[in-house]
């Protein structure tokens, strides 16, 4: 199989790079959401618990969890994929696994 970088590809990736990491940040605050009542604060990289949940809510610890979980998931579809014999379903599995950014995980 041979890797195209052509500049659309590339903006593609980048563009998918930043859905994954939005929806990893986005699982822990759906999580802790669900457990806490109430939206928590964010930014780029920091989350927090909303409703004022913490330390006294023993499931809050799920929503800690609920980010690399979703990564992993969506790591794992697209190893999966780079399994299938079409070079599209490669090519997305490709996409997917470099996107979640498994070695920052």
């Amino acid at each position: 199989m041979r890797i195209a970088l052509t500049p659309r590809n590339c903006a593609a990736l980048a563009s998918l790079s930043f859905l994954m990491q939005e929806t990893h940040e986005l699982a822990h605050t759906s999580v802790g959401r669900l457990i806490c009542g109430g939206w928590g604060k964010r930014d780029f990289n920091v989350w927090g618990l909303g409703g004022g949940c913490g330390d006294d809510e023993p499931l809050a610890i799920l929503a800690t969890f609920a980010g690399p979980l979703y990564s992993f998931l969506v790591i794992w579809v697209g190893y999966s994929m780079l399994t299938r014999v079409s070079a599209r379903a490669k090519s997305i599995g490709l996409a997917l696994v470099v996107s979640s950014m498994p070695f920052s995980r």
